[in-house]
C-alpha cells in the first residue's frame, strides 16, 4: 500500500510539473523575436519575447519595466544568446555558448548583464552569482518611437575591431552593445 501511494505521489508531481511549464508556456504575452549575425565563423543569434506598447506616448520605463530593477530584457522568457566562437563584450571574453541576458535599466544608462542560466521564465530564477559580468552602457534617443521592442546585429560601427554592434530599441530609447571577434590591440 505504500509502495503503490508512493508511486500514485511520483506520477502525480510529475504531472503537475507537465501541467504547469505547458501552462507558463501558453501565457506567453509576446511574439519570439530572433536575430542572427553571420561573418566568416562568427555566428551570433539573439531570441527575446518582444511587447508592444499601448500607445506611442506610452513609456515602459519608468511605468511597465522599472528603473533600477532587474528585467529579463524582453517579454515571457529570458533573453538568451548563442555566439559559436569566442567574443568580447568590452573588456570581458564570452567562450562560445548560449547565455540569459538580463538588464538593469536606468534612466541615463543601462547596465547589461550576461548570465550562465538559460532556459529561465522571465527573472524569477535568476540568481546574482550565475553572472559571467555586467557591463554599463549610455542609453540613445531613439529618432522615432518603436512600438515593438527589437533586438538586432549591425556590423560594429568601430574601425578599430572586426564584430556587430547588438542594438536594444523600445519607445523612445535605443542601446548598443558592441561585439568584438578579437581583442583589442593596444
Amino acid at each position: 500500500m505504500i509502495r503503490f501511494t508512493l508511486i500514485l505521489l511520483i506520477l502525480h508531481h510529475i504531472c503537475l510539473n507537465s501541467i504547469c511549464q505547458a501552462h507558463l508556456e501558453n501565457k506567453r504575452h509576446s511574439k519570439v523575436g530572433l536575430s542572427n549575425y553571420k561573418k566568416d565563423e562568427h555566428y551570433l543569434k539573439v531570441t527575446y519575447g518582444r511587447p508592444n506598447l499601448k500607445s506611442i506616448y506610452d513609456n515602459p520605463f519608468g511605468n511597465r519595466i522599472k528603473y533600477k530593477k532587474i528585467w529579463r530584457l524582453g517579454d515571457d522568457e529570458a533573453t538568451e544568446l548563442t555566439v559559436t566562437k569566442k567574443v568580447f563584450i568590452g573588456e570581458h571574453e564570452l567562450s562560445p555558448g548560449t547565455y540569459s541576458v538580463f538588464c538593469i535599466p536606468d534612466s541615463t544608462h543601462w547596465t547589461i548583464i550576461l548570465n550562465k542560466n538559460v532556459g529561465l521564465w522571465g527573472t524569477y530564477k535568476y540568481r546574482k552569482s550565475s553572472d559571467l559580468f555586467r557591463i554599463e552602457l549610455p542609453i540613445y534617443k531613439s529618432p522615432k518611437p518603436i512600438h515593438s521592442f527589437t533586438i538586432y546585429f549591425e556590423e560594429s560601427s568601430s574601425s578599430e575591431r572586426d564584430g556587430a554592434d547588438m542594438l536594444i530599441l523600445w519607445s523612445r530609447t535605443a542601446v548598443r552593445l558592441p561585439i568584438y571577434f578579437e581583442e583589442r590591440k593596444e
